[in-house]
């Protein structure tokens, strides 16, 4: 994976970086499940430091791909950040409007609960940019992807086995 990790390093011109969370959400309305993916990178390391992947009942699109990258952030900051110095971190993400939202170029008009979390990671000295990537533009992608159909469609059998 790094191969492909690296290539899109050099394609955005990502230069100073500590950081590397790639994602995907999978979900649509509130009516039903959800699931979420994201491989963490850490500089230096030739391979994801940590896979997470999860899933909801409900939720939404938007919730979904967020969702990744608060639970990299958090497991990062409790368990792995040594320094109080900032920290580079660059978001790989295909949904253009995470993108534009964490970058401020869209307004938040949704999920408040969710970029006020991500705002305290920005408190906290985490430096965060956000990168519209195409869909499987990786191979981290096209795997975070497939996790989170994965998480999604869990979710979904388990409520059938709770009906």
């Amino acid at each position: 994976m790094l191969e492909d990790i690296n290539g899109l390093i050099t394609k955005h011109e990502i230069h100073d970086w500590d950081l590397i969370l790639v994602g995907d959400g999978s979900g649509n309305c509130w009516a039903g499940p959800v699931g979420y993916a994201c491989f963490l990178y850490e500089k230096n390391n030739e391979t994801p430091i940590k896979k997470f992947v999860g899933g909801a009942n409900v939720g939404t699109i938007n919730f979904a791909e967020l969702m990744p990258y608060i639970a990299a952030l958090r497991w990062y900051n409790e368990c792995k950040r040594k320094t109080d110095n900032p920290i580079n971190v660059y978001i790989l993400t295909d949904s253009k409007i995470s993108a534009d939202c964490g970058n401020r170029i869209a307004k938040r008009n949704k999920n408040g609960d969710m970029w006020a979390s991500l705002d305290w990671f920005e408190d906290q000295g985490y430096c965060i940019q956000w990168i519209h990537i195409n869909r499987n533009a990786c191979e981290a992608h096209t795997i975070a992807d497939q996790l989170a159909s994965g998480g999604r469609e869990f979710c979904r059998e388990l409520d059938k086995s709770t009906e």
